[in-house]
């Protein structure tokens, strides 16, 4: 997970750690694309608020690695409505809601 915000990102931590094996948390878009990389995760959860590059740069670098193909990356954005952006599996709008999160990875590790 990149996330921008530390206390968003220890409430969705938090409720992935309940439903996953590991979850690792970059405060920097350079550190998950890095992190990404090193562990190859299942699923990627990006803030639109990173410190260091946007969110699409992130999900672009991410695609990027022939390894990380089958990772599911999913944008964390404001409500503003619209579809998922591209280069996105999915899309999470703030406020983050348990039931977001339940309709997208189901409570399946």
């Amino acid at each position: 997970m990149a996330q921008g915000n530390r206390d968003e990102a220890s409430v969705l931590a938090a409720w992935l750690r309940r439903r996953a094996e590991r979850v690792v948390t970059a405060m920097s878009g350079a550190e998950a694309v890095s992190l990404a990389r090193d562990l190859v995760p299942d699923w990627i959860f990006v803030d639109d608020a990173l410190p260091d590059m946007s969110s699409v740069e992130v999900a672009h670098r991410v695609r990027s690695s022939e390894e990380l193909e089958s990772a599911q990356v999913v944008a964390l954005v404001d409500d503003r409505g619209g579809g998922v952006p591209l280069p996105f599996d999915d899309v999470l709008r703030r406020p983050l809601h348990g039931e977001q999160l339940e309709r997208l990875i189901g409570g399946s590790p």
